[in-house]
């Protein structure tokens, strides 16, 4: 059975540590930061103010922090002292759930062998990855969302990155930098030494470095039509599918990633992007987690081998 610690549990909703114990969690109550911390898989940390955060963290073990209050820059303090994640105060118990699930169920889990170069490491959907910075990380399957953390607690959306790509972790500091699993990923980790010996590393490299150059060109489009359309275009460079209706979007993105991302509200691109479908340039399919974008006109650009377009 998984353990969940609720520490400073008068600021959580009676209704979601009911929610814990209906989904068979064994839910242990602490309010006393002093006290010696039981064992468990996820604490779950709910704060009003930083005084919380600075009285109970850091911890040695996985914290989600619930931010009861909204303060301004008690996020920030929750993600500096060590909190994985970080919960707004209108957190609903299922989504709460949906969170719970994610960080008890989807741990990394390594495999080794005598190689050290293929130590691999593999995280479900949603689960936040945590690297060390003198690594390098190559992504073999999934796809890794890049976020920036600000003081208010939102997210902002800084790539999408997938199979065959290569990361590098940030340090933790004041940027804020995190990296988050947008579906199942598998990555690859490999020292910096054992990287340059790949004969396509510099490559790898070099490609990386475009796509960042692109992605900042795109954000200082004056125009937010063309900084949405821009944006949908390098994620179907990435990410693209050749199909009779156009250029497939392969990767799941919200509106309100888009927004993020282009420096927009959720509203505001909601409204572009039915301009960008009534001008031909776009269009959509499937609901939900199965919702793509078409691109019906694309440049091609020689930010990445052209054969990363796939035809089916």
């Amino acid at each position: 059975m998984c353990q969940i610690l609720v520490c400073n549990p008068p600021h959580l909703l009676p209704e979601c540590v009911s929610a814990l114990w209906r989904e068979g969690y064994a839910v242990t109550l602490l309010q006393n930061p002093g006290l010696p911390l039981p064992a468990s898989d996820l604490v779950l940390l709910c704060a009003d103010e930083i005084a919380h955060i600075e009285a109970w963290l850091p911890l040695d073990r996985t914290v989600l922090v619930w931010n009861g209050s909204e303060e301004t820059g008690l996020a920030l303090a929750a993600y500096t002292a060590g909190a994985a994640a970080v919960l707004p105060a209108q957190t609903s118990p299922s989504l709460l759930l949906q969170r719970v699930r994610q960080m008890t169920s989807s741990r990394s889990t390594y495999t080794s062998n005598d190689d050290s170069s293929l130590r691999r490491s593999r995280y479900l959907q949603g689960q936040p990855i945590h690297v060390d910075d003198n690594l390098v990380m190559v992504i073999e399957s999934g796809v890794v969302a890049q976020t920036v953390i600000h003081a208010d607690g939102s997210e902002v959306l800084l790539g999408f990155y997938g199979p065959d790509q290569i990361l590098i972790p940030h340090p933790d500091d004041g940027c804020f930098i995190h990296l988050v699993a947008h579906t199942d990923t598998q990555v690859r980790l490999l020292t910096w030494a054992q990287a340059a010996q790949w004969p396509d590393f510099a490559e790898r490299l070099r490609l990386r470095l475009r796509l960042m150059e692109a992605w900042s060109a795109n954000q200082a489009r004056p125009y937010l039509a063309d900084r949405v359309l821009g944006l949908l275009t390098l994620l179907g460079e990435q990410f693209g599918v050749v199909t009779a209706h156009g250029l497939r979007v392969d990767v799941r993105i919200t509106h309100a990633q888009i927004a993020t991302a282009v420096g927009a509200a959720r509203t505001t691109v909601t409204r572009i992007l039915g301009e960008l479908r009534r001008r031909r340039l776009l269009t959509s399919a499937g609901t939900g987690e199965a919702e793509r974008f078409y691109l019906l006109s694309w440049q091609e650009s020689h930010h990445l081998p052209h054969s990363q377009l796939l035809n089916p």
